[in-house]
C-alpha cells in the first residue's frame, strides 16, 4: 500500500520541470525562446497556411511552382527552428517543455 501511495504521489504530484532556462540554455540561445522569435515563426506559419489554402483546381504551372517553392522555404525555416532549439536546449528538454512543441515537430515531420 505504501508503494502504491508513492506511485500515485509521483504521478499526480509536482508537475514543475526539473530544468530551468538558466541551467540548459546559455545567453546565446535565450533568443530562441523569446516572444520576438515566436512572433516571427508565427508570421511564417500564417504565410505558409495562406499559401497552402490557395491551392485550386486548374492552376497554372507558374503558380504551382511558386506554391511549391514557398512550401519548401517554410519547411526549411521550421527545420532550422527545430534544429536550433534542440541544439541549444537538448532533446530531452525540447520534448518536455510543452505539448505544442511536440505537435509542431510531428507536423513538420509529416509535411
Amino acid at each position: 500500500q505504501r508503494r502504491w501511495f508513492r506511485t500515485v504521489r509521483h504521478l499526480v504530484g509536482n508537475k514543475e520541470h526539473k530544468w530551468t532556462d538558466k541551467e540548459i540554455i546559455d545567453e546565446e540561445g535565450k533568443w530562441l525562446y523569446s516572444g520576438e522569435f515566436d512572433g516571427c515563426i508565427g508570421v511564417v506559419i500564417v504565410l505558409h497556411l495562406s499559401v497552402l489554402s490557395s491551392y485550386h483546381w486548374k492552376q497554372t504551372d507558374t503558380y504551382e511552382q511558386l506554391q511549391s517553392t514557398c512550401n519548401l522555404v517554410c519547411l526549411i525555416i521550421y527545420m532550422i527552428e527545430i534544429a536550433l532549439k534542440i541544439a541549444y536546449s537538448g532533446v530531452k528538454r525540447y520534448f518536455t517543455v510543452s505539448r505544442l512543441q511536440q505537435v509542431s515537430f510531428l507536423c513538420v515531420c509529416v509535411c
